[in-house]
């Protein structure tokens, strides 16, 4: 084994209750994330018969707050709620073992989809980790496609018509901000956004104007252009399944997904 071993916790998700987890080559949050969900995808592999256990889930999960953080006031809301449902799950992992559990009781108890319950809390951060893997997947997909005929049009009318050089820096910059803010607003819209009121999918579409740029997040990362996209391509890679298996446990029992 030629990984370290590293201790992160990150603010109010999980202060003094994180367990150890591998870290990659670098120990950047998103390295740390993306070295935890692998693990998870690794446990989920040993057979068909793997039940995840909730506080290894847990411990994963709550280190996935410090992206919403990165991201500011556009998903403030999503962080507030996203960090509360996970302390919750912290708490409940000290009464059930493992995430089947949380679903047979709250079936018995017959509040499943009950406000508050051990059952919505892990519905809603399963969300939360669609919603970044989403964004990623946003974030890689509009790197080139948005500003390269953009950028022909602006280098053509240099040419005929002698643009300043500044203003295809400026619209470079624009557009750098733009496929943030595109990215973003795609991942809310396809994951959370049919689940949320009009007054809250109004007030983040609204924040996205607040967003960083495309060079600020991944300042806040400590991370470069080629170092963020591949653990972001490793972090979709290792949390689809995870996801699956959660929806997985669901479907089996019955319960529907449209909430």
């Amino acid at each position: 084994m030629n990984q370290d071993l590293v201790e992160y916790s990150f603010g109010d998700a999980r202060r003094g209750v994180l367990s150890t987890t591998r870290r990659t080559t670098m120990s950047t949050p998103l390295g740390v994330i993306v070295g935890a969900f692998e693990e998870l995808e690794k446990l989920l592999n040993c057979g068909s018969n793997s039940e995840l256990r909730l506080d290894t889930f847990c411990d994963a999960s709550s280190l996935v707050s410090v992206l919403f953080s990165s991201l500011g006031l556009a998903f403030k809301f999503a962080e507030l709620e996203y960090v509360s449902k996970v302390k919750n799950l912290v708490q409940a992992s000290k009464t059930y073992e493992t995430l089947h559990e949380i679903l047979d009781r709250d079936i018995a108890n017959g509040n499943v989809k009950t406000s508050g319950s051990n059952s919505r809390n892990l519905r809603r951060v399963r969300q939360g980790l669609d919603l970044i893997r989403a964004l990623f997947e946003q974030f890689l997909a509009t790197k080139y496609a948005q500003p390269l005929d953009d950028y022909l049009l602006l280098l053509f009318a240099a040419i005929i018509k002698h643009v300043k050089c500044s203003m295809i820096y400026k619209c470079a910059y624009h557009d750098s901000d733009y496929s943030l803010k595109e990215a973003a607003s795609t991942a809310y819209t396809q994951v959370c956004a049919p689940y949320h009121s009009w007054t809250v999918r109004t007030a983040v579409y609204a924040g996205m104007c607040t967003l960083p740029s495309r060079d600020q997040l991944l300042l806040r990362l400590n991370e470069t252009d080629k170092s963020a996209e591949k653990k972001m391509k490793r972090y979709i890679d290792a949390s689809v399944p995870v996801i699956q298996y959660i929806d997985k446990l669901y479907i089996s029992r019955n319960i529907n997904l449209d909430w």
